[in-house]
């Protein structure tokens, strides 16, 4: 899904250099967070922490929800590559609270399949079922599709039944993250 990311980390950066601090707000703004998310994903992650931190000067010139909230996901991130699961929990909490309150249903089901992964790393089994149990509403509020409705059934199953393991919820997570564009994406576990 993420293609080659090194390759987009030298564009992103050419094209930041390119736009100079003067041009569109947004655009840079836009620049300066997907280099940190390409840079996270590409497991540079100390890279990005030193870049998000920097950028907080930019990133307060945008008083924009969705800003907000793509940020405190990205901030969660972040912490949870720096072993601050307190952080990350809070971070992530805050994500889906924000979500909720502007209907944004399959993206908090989204970071809620990052706090159980998050509760998996520390053993929090009577968390995991929690965020499980609560995942399946928000799914079908937003009137998913049944593949990944399934998908999310499984996944709450084997929590319900400590079967669960990061594995199989990072598997989940990557499913849903591809079938939300691809509604006729099929899933089974591998």
């Amino acid at each position: 899904m993420w293609g080659d990311l090194d390759q987009g980390i030298v564009t992103v950066r050419s094209a930041l250099e390119l736009l100079g601090p003067e041009s569109d707000l947004l655009l840079h703004v836009g620049g300066h967070y997907n280099l940190t998310v390409y840079l996270m994903k590409a497991g540079r992650c100390e890279e990005a922490a030193e870049l998000f931190a920097a950028d907080q000067a930019l990133y307060e010139q945008v008083q924009e929800i969705w800003l907000e909230l793509r940020l405190t996901w990205l901030r969660g991130d972040i912490a949870v590559a720096n072993g601050d699961f307190a952080g990350a929990e809070q971070a992530y909490l805050d994500v889906r609270r924000l979500c909720i309150g502007q209907g944004i249903g399959y993206d908090a089901a989204m970071v809620s399949l990052d706090l159980a992964i998050l509760y998996l790393k520390e053993g929090r089994m009577a968390d995991v079922q929690r965020v499980a149990e609560e995942m399946l509403p928000i799914f079908q509020a937003q009137d998913v599709h049944r593949e990944a409705l399934a998908a999310l059934r499984l996944f709450q199953e084997a929590a319900h039944h400590q079967e669960l393991t990061i594995e199989k919820a990072l598997e989940v997570a990557a499913y849903l993250r591809e079938a939300r564009t691809e509604p006729g994406l099929r899933f089974a576990w591998r």
